[in-house]
């Protein structure tokens, strides 16, 4: 099965033009009909399809304008399959990689679209998966690994009955499994450097990837640190690694097995940022909301 994800968004329980153009292009589906933010973001897919329905006009929108404000599915593109012209906003159309197509549809047409905004993709064999240009960046291949991270270390607590496996208790477990999930995409990553100094005070970050300017830094929830500690920690961590030269995107991972922030999205919100050169995404996993 192809690991590019595809996540179909209808209300109708047939194959839709969407679902065939999935499964034509060999993607992992998955439809949701009855979707949320929650449930799409929970996925994390590479490429989402609507099948856009003349009922559902304003919940779609809604959910269009979520997908952009999400920092782990923002860049994904969408492709809107539609019937009437007017059932689609212009402010929908006009959205960053969003691609409409009215129905019926031929699949050269689609090809087309895909080719423009995939990479890998094959001309001659249909029957393999697009991967999107993001997929092989810096930013897709950290978001990867933390989407999988929650998956990666519940298995590595089941082994042998005479062994002992690896349990994740605190923010050092969580780093120790990062780091090594890391060096399968990055050769140099390198944990615990020092920020300059912020109200008299210097810190370490949790890994930088100096030659892609990122610092991935790593909480996790506990008693005793919920969102409201945690926000307050990102805060200050934030000013500090602005003033780094190497610096120019922060990727925060908050790691909640015990889902302790009720409202992960929204958390995301608050703290998310692009001011002066610096990208700051907040990424709480695994959500359950």
């Amino acid at each position: 099965m192809s690991e590019i994800v595809a996540v179909v968004v209808t209300d109708s329980d047939a194959d839709t033009a969407p679902i065939v153009v999935a499964k034509r292009f060999g993607f992992e589906l998955a439809v949701l009909r009855y979707p949320s933010i929650e449930a799409i973001a929970q996925r994390v897919p590479d490429l989402i399809l609507f099948d856009w329905s003349p009922s559902a006009v304003v919940k779609n929108t809604t959910l269009v304008r979520e997908i952009r404000s999400a920092p782990a599915i923002r860049d994904v593109p969408i492709f809107i399959f539609y019937s009437d012209e007017g059932d689609v906003p212009t402010a929908v159309r006009s959205t960053d990689r969003v691609v409409s197509f009215q129905i019926p549809v031929g699949p050269d047409v689609v090809e087309r679209a895909l080719r423009r905004l995939v990479q890998g993709m094959s001309s001659s064999r249909p029957d393999h998966a697009a991967v999107p240009p993001a997929a092989n960046s810096a930013h897709s291949r950290i978001h990867l690994l933390l989407r999988r991270f929650h998956t990666v270390a519940l298995q590595l607590q089941e082994r042998h009955p005479q062994r002992q496996g690896l349990k994740i208790d605190d923010e050092y477990d969580v780093q120790y499994l990062l780091r090594a999930l890391l060096r399968l995409f990055f050769d140099d990553v390198r944990p615990e450097e020092w920020t300059p100094s912020y109200a008299g005070k210097s810190s370490k970050v949790d890994f930088l990837l100096k030659n892609e300017r990122i610092v991935v830094e790593v909480k996790m929830t506990r008693s005793g640190l919920g969102p409201k500690e945690v926000g307050d920690q990102l805060i200050i961590d934030i000013e500090r690694y602005r003033k780094m030269p190497d610096c120019g995107q922060i990727i925060c991972f908050v790691y909640d097995p015990g889902n302790r922030i009720a409202n992960p999205l929204g958390f995301e919100r608050d703290l998310n940022r692009d001011e002066g050169g610096l990208r700051v995404e907040v990424v709480v996993l695994p959500k359950s909301h």
